[in-house]
């Protein structure tokens, strides 16, 4: 056991070099008040005697454990990438933001600040210059890229009316996603660029059997009111 106490610590995740382990918690009294989580590591040794070390203090929720979403190390260990919420009184129409922090501590870099959109599961390239995530976006989730350092743009690479429910990267900078369509179960693609190539057919059979009804995209004026609201 690394860590004591009566609190939650959840999303565990490995440092590349394997010496240490990022987590979410609220290691505070009174910590089941409210949602504000924070980003920890601590050095895997046994026996537990590291000492977890706060690597946030930002006053909403850093890495929410609801966001499904671990925290992910950089290539070289240095770095880690994370979503932050924002203030605990918007609770969940908070944006998710897309951010980094230093595994020794200091301030954030938040990549994502201009963007009135959600991000999650963010993974690095194999060379650390750059982050992919999931990007929810008007009842879609596609895939964006975006400079590690910060001060780039962010980069659109699988869009439209679909959505992408998990990614993988490989080597040369390759990524391979699961993404369905209103009319298509999900199925694996490798993306060349932003062209998504088709490398699973598992649903083929199935759909020569069976005919499926039509689809339209539908809105309440309220929920177009709240989707104007944000963008502003």
């Amino acid at each position: 056991m690394l860590t004591s106490g009566d609190y939650n610590e959840l999303l565990p995740a490995w440092s590349p070099d394997g010496k240490s382990l990022a987590f979410v918690s609220k290691r505070r009294p009174d910590f089941d008040r409210d949602s504000n989580w924070d980003l920890y590591v601590i050095d895997a040794a046994p026996g537990g005697s590291a000492t977890p070390r706060q690597l946030t203090t930002f006053e909403g929720p850093d890495n929410d454990p609801d966001t499904e979403s671990r925290p992910a190390w950089s290539p070289d260990s240095r770095s880690i990438a994370y979503l932050q919420g924002g203030p605990l009184k918007l609770i969940y129409y908070a944006v998710q933001k897309l951010a980094v922090v230093s595994a020794a501590g200091g301030a954030p870099r938040i990549l994502t600040a201009a963007l009135d959109r959600n991000v999650s599961s963010p993974v690095w390239s194999g060379d650390g210059s750059s982050i992919s995530f999931l990007l929810e976006d008007d009842r879609a989730v596609g895939l964006a890229r975006v400079p590690a350092a910060g001060g780039g743009a962010i980069e659109r690479l699988v869009t439209g009316s679909r959505v992408v429910s998990a990614f993988a990267a490989g080597a040369n900078g390759r990524l391979a996603v699961l993404a369905s369509t209103p009319l298509a179960p999900a199925e694996v693609f490798a993306l060349d660029g932003t062209t998504m190539r088709p490398l699973s057919r598992q649903n083929d059979e199935w759909l020569s059997r069976v005919t499926l009804g039509a689809v339209s995209r539908s809105a309440s004026r309220a929920a177009t009111a709240r989707r104007s609201t944000v963008s502003r």
